[in-house]
């Protein structure tokens, strides 16, 4: 046998063991977690500080944030809860990292008016956030539709 072949045996040998080793913790590690609860928390809540961070890959960071805020309204909407507290920082994380990603405005619009059980019940917030895509994006006309839709349901403006 050759050193070569030695080398290649004795490789072979260690990475199944690696692989059956982190097998078997990844089983224990899951054991342990059956009990454990996901929490809600938002680390890093300053669009600037991300924006340094993310080294140029805004829409990237953007379209992770976007995820998490979709993840986060479907958890508490499956839940029946009345308590978004996280919703309205993560759209607004979303929006500042890349302030054209229309579809955080509309869809983010349609999470926070609406009275609980249905959103967040922050008409306030939503107007905010609309208004800051009409500025990013004043050629979206689906923005002021969508403006025009909070003020007139959610806010009973109709002026």
């Amino acid at each position: 046998m050759t050193a070569a072949q030695r080398t290649t045996i004795t490789a072979s040998v260690l990475l199944t063991a690696c692989m059956l080793g982190s097998a078997l913790l990844l089983r224990r590690v899951d054991q342990m977690r059956t009990g454990a609860t996901l929490q809600d928390v938002l680390y890093i809540s300053s669009p600037k500080l991300l924006k340094r961070v993310s080294l140029g890959y805004e829409g990237l960071l953007a379209d992770i944030y976007w995820t998490r805020a979709v993840q986060y309204f479907g958890r508490k909407h499956m839940a029946y809860s009345d308590r978004y507290d996280l919703l309205a920082p993560l759209l607004e994380i979303t929006t500042a990292l890349d302030p054209h990603l229309i579809v955080a405005y509309q869809f983010g619009a349609s999470f926070l008016a609406p009275p609980p059980p249905d959103g967040a019940g922050m008409p306030e917030r939503t107007i905010q956030l609309v208004e800051y895509g009409i500025r990013n994006n004043p050629d979206g006309w689906k923005l002021y539709y969508d403006l025009g839709f909070i003020y007139y349901m959610d806010k009973k403006d109709y002026a």
